[in-house]
């Protein structure tokens, strides 16, 4: 069964940067685990609206940033929250084309990183997202 999943509305974060207007990669969510999805939103994303803002331009543009948004597997991408306060979280994310777009699935998984992507559990996350399907 495919996992469920909801497209973050960019729309007012297009209209502060003129720029990624013409954009064609999208953005979801998977909504399968609500209660990590708010635990997402609420422990990783809100103390850190400025780089989460920076890491979402990185995206909209299509680009990677070694320090910000980076490829850790075939189609599977990490968003990094590097700094004392974050202890170097990561929100892990799975890259799809359709029709020459891309999107980018936002999982609900995250991973206070201590290591390199050696680590078990990295490996562990990263598999379990790059075998997930989606209905869009």
């Amino acid at each position: 069964m495919k996992r469920k999943c909801r497209e973050y509305g960019l729309d007012n974060f297009k209209k502060e940067f003129p720029e990624l207007s013409n954009s064609t990669v999208r953005v979801f969510y998977d909504i399968e685990d609500e209660k990590q999805c708010k635990m997402l939103v609420h422990d990783i994303i809100s103390p850190f609206n400025d780089k989460f803002k920076r890491i979402l331009y990185i995206i909209l543009k299509n680009e990677y940033h070694e320090n910000l948004y980076k490829i850790e597997d075939t189609h599977v991408t990490a968003m990094k929250f590097l700094g004392r306060k974050s202890n170097n979280a990561r929100i892990y994310c799975k890259e799809i084309f359709i029709d020459g777009k891309k999107i980018v699935m936002v999982s609900p998984y995250f991973k206070k990183v201590e290591k390199n992507q050696d680590d078990p559990g990295i490996i562990s996350i990263i598999e379990k997202i790059k075998a997930y399907e989606y209905e869009f």
